[in-house]
């Protein structure tokens, strides 16, 4: 395992982590979401099955977020992380771990980072692994009432305290990114096999949702409900669960 920093488009440090196996079967890049950080579960799960199925594993924290790279989680948008995406991608395209095409696996707003780069680049993607998925900045801000976007819109920020008790915060420019980009009217143009995972009571990408994206999707596609959870998967029984769901998807790739 190595972590260091490089710099994205902006000179902003991006902290990346890699884990590399010997005659490697392929590559993967983990994506945390919004309040994650590239240590955390799902994403140390995904680092794990991949490595077990002999892959070379591309982890990193977006900037403006809670890891270790530049900024304030207070700044994040949809176009900041998009761009760290495409710009770690550059910069492994000179590694020698690099391999192409390869698997992007994401968790909440970084699935539409994941899609949204498939669209914009097809032929490097192999597949797409996505966790209760954010598919489109339209639907996903469809869960705020309207007293709260004006709230919002009035004041620049939102601030509130996360599930684990600390604080989050987020200018509207957020929003405004969300709603500026279209990710769900090219997800039928994607070829590469999807897996979705979600839970059965998650309320920020509800299961609803995931089957109107799901029944969008006209690839190898498969979707894997996992009863009395919500958004977050961090309990080791979760863990377990999407391990197993995913080494026996990982063993169908061709």
């Amino acid at each position: 395992m190595e972590k260091l920093f490089i710099k994205n488009r902006k000179g902003e440090e991006i902290s990346v982590l890699i884990e590399t196996v010997k005659n490697p079967r392929g590559l993967i890049f983990v994506l945390h979401g919004t309040g994650g950080i590239k240590e955390n579960d799902p994403m140390a799960t995904f680092a794990r099955v991949f490595l077990d199925n002999n892959y070379n594993v591309v982890r990193f924290d977006a900037t403006n977020t809670f890891g270790e790279s530049y900024g304030q989680h207070d700044d994040m948008t949809f176009d900041s992380f998009y761009e760290d995406l495409e710009d770690v991608v550059k910069w492994s395209k000179q590694q020698d771990f690099y391999l192409e095409p390869f698997i992007i696996s994401a968790y909440s707003l970084s699935a539409m980072c994941s899609l949204y780069f498939t669209q914009n680049h097809p032929s490097l993607v192999k597949a797409l692994v996505l966790i209760s998925a954010v598919f489109d900045g339209e639907t996903f801000i469809k869960k705020y009432s309207p007293k709260e976007l004006l709230d919002w819109e009035k004041t620049g920020i939102r601030i509130w305290l996360s599930k684990y008790g600390y604080e989050k915060r987020l200018k509207y420019s957020y929003i405004e990114s969300m709603k500026k980009t279209d990710v769900f009217k090219g997800v039928s143009k994607i070829k590469v096999p999807v897996i979705l995972l979600n839970g059965d009571i998650d309320d920020t990408t509800p299961l609803k949702d995931q089957k109107i994206f799901f029944e969008a999707l006209s690839c190898d596609k498969e979707l894997h409900v996992i009863d009395g959870v919500g958004h977050s998967f961090r309990s080791k029984d979760h863990s377990s669960k999407i391990y197993n769901i995913l080494n026996e998807w990982i063993k169908k790739l061709k």
